[in-house]
């Protein structure tokens, strides 16, 4: 089994599993808020420039939070193939992945902010 004992291993499991939680929040705290608004949403505002660049609904937002879902598993994946090879990079990927849903956790709330 190529999961054997990097499923074992706590600190990658537990980053992982920190990640996925993040990445669950940012989708509940996208549909709470910014489910019942109408949809021409704000998900970029130039601040220097005070011009909103790009402008779409939430499932432009679900859209991004469904791509930032399978970059993870990618991830994991990748962490659990390499992790016989490199360890190292086994823990690369696995922090890259909470890496990024702590970003688009941040996203989010710029989004809703916005809003």
């Amino acid at each position: 089994m190529i999961f054997g004992s990097f499923t074992k291993n706590r600190y990658l499991t537990s980053v992982f599993g920190l990640a996925f939680a993040v990445l669950m929040l940012a989708f509940i705290l996208a549909m709470f808020f910014l489910g019942p608004l109408k949809p021409p949403l704000v998900l970029h505002y130039d601040t220097y420039g005070g011009v909103i660049d790009f402008k779409g609904g939430v499932w432009d937002v679900l859209g991004i939070l469904a791509a930032a879902f399978f970059m993870e598993i990618i991830d994991f994946f990748l962490a659990g193939f390499l992790y016989y090879r490199e360890c190292f990079l086994s823990y690369v990927f696995t922090f890259f992945t909470l890496l990024l849903s702590i970003l688009i956790l941040i996203g989010v709330s710029v989004m809703i902010s916005v809003n």
